[in-house]
């Protein structure tokens, strides 16, 4: 599960801070485990996780434990596009990779953007 917050909503959040939200955040939606970094272009501001590395191993999660991500790069991508296209750019769902990349730097050029969101390629 992927939750998304603007960092707005954390004003100063801190590793303590940080801490305390996911300790919240964790039982609401029932999640084993959860971690979080805050990442900005200053670098990583703050980082923590809570749960069990294993569920119901009572050991706790730790800030090294690695996550296997899968495809969740679509949704980070799809994510990332939505942002884009909140701050008014040019971009749409629709822009191609062609569109944006003279000549096309990939074989798949004219994959539409909102395939990203819904997972179902969808290549014109």
């Amino acid at each position: 599960m992927v939750l998304s917050y603007n960092l707005r909503d954390f004003p100063a959040c801190g590793m303590e801070n940080l801490q305390s939200i996911l300790e919240s955040i964790q039982p609401t939606y029932k999640l084993p485990a959860l971690a979080v970094a805050l990442v900005t272009s200053e670098g990583m501001s703050a980082i923590a996780a809570v749960g069990d590395r294993k569920y119901g191993s009572g050991i706790p999660l730790t800030v090294g434990d690695r996550f296997h991500l899968g495809s969740c790069t679509k949704v980070i991508t799809a994510t990332l596009m939505g942002i884009l296209l909140e701050t008014g750019t040019t971009l749409q769902w629709q822009t191609t990779l062609q569109k944006l990349h003279s000549p096309p730097s990939v074989d798949k050029a004219n994959v539409d953007r909102s395939s990203y969101a819904s997972h179902i390629p969808q290549v014109k």
